[in-house]
């Protein structure tokens, strides 16, 4: 797990590494509020079911 951490220099705990299917992945270091993570999987991980609300 050390040597994961460390291929995405991840130095703080939580951390969260979105990765969509397209595009590039997305490193959050420390905690979101639930608007936040809503937010970025409704822009991010999920754009084209969001533009189809």
């Amino acid at each position: 797990e050390q040597e994961l951490a460390a291929v995405f220099g991840i130095q703080s705990i939580p951390t969260f590494l979105f990765i969509p299917m397209e595009g590039l992945p997305m490193l959050q270091p420390g905690a979101l509020p639930k608007k936040a993570f809503q937010q970025v999987i409704a822009e991010h991980l999920l754009p084209s079911e969001a533009a189809a609300e």
